[in-house]
């Protein structure tokens, strides 16, 4: 079951998906085998830290942005105390002297230069998001900082803008909040997301 919890951990991380518990529980653990959850984990965890140099971290939960959801939020709190997402992603227990682009280098899914540009620009952007005020920001603002700096010619290689926000978006790195005023103008606004937060 351990090499399995690996196999599918990795598998995963290559996707960018994060790992569910229900996956881990219905693709990994025999059936009946649900108190040995604990113990799997560590033991895949240790392997993922004594070969690959990664670990299973649990993502944070997705903040509750707008009134309505805080508000849900409360009455839901009321009902049950859950604080876990129960999603996990690999992250590096690398020293940082080892994570240069020679020793780790970007995957080579589609392209190395691609996936660099990437990672490159999501970072630009979590970094625009955290330093923001309320760690917000306007998609109307979010655009006027990616044509500054010709994302579309040099970063993107010619891929839509509203293409890699969208999977920015699906692979946790970024939430699209949409929220509507009280004179029925909907904004939209880019908060971190989970998979932003734990990397």
């Amino acid at each position: 079951m351990v090499k399995k919890l690996v196999r599918l951990a990795l598998a995963s991380e290559y996707s960018r998906q994060p790992i569910r518990r229900a996956d881990i529980t219905a693709k990994v653990m025999a059936p009946h085998t649900g108190r040995q959850f604990k113990n799997v984990f560590e033991q895949a965890n240790q392997q993922l830290r004594s070969t690959f140099g990664c670990e299973m971290t649990e993502l944070p939960q997705k903040e509750k942005i707008t009134v309505s959801q805080k508000r849900a939020a409360q009455r839901n709190r009321s009902q049950s105390s859950l604080s876990s997402s129960k999603s996990y992603i690999l992250t590096s227990t690398l020293a940082p002297s080892l994570r240069q682009p020679a020793i780790f280098p970007p995957p080579a899914v589609p392209t190395s230069a691609a996936e660099s540009a990437y990672v490159g620009l999501y970072t630009f952007i979590l970094s625009l998001i955290y330093l923001s005020p309320g760690h917000t920001i306007p998609e109307s603002r979010l655009e006027k900082h990616l044509k500054r700096m010709n994302a579309d010619n040099y970063v993107l290689s010619g891929e839509k803008t509203e293409k890699v926000l969208k999977r920015m978006e699906k692979e946790g790195y970024i939430v699209k909040v949409r929220e509507k005023d009280g004179g029925g103008e909907e904004s939209v606004d880019f908060v971190v997301g989970p998979r932003g937060k734990a990397e």
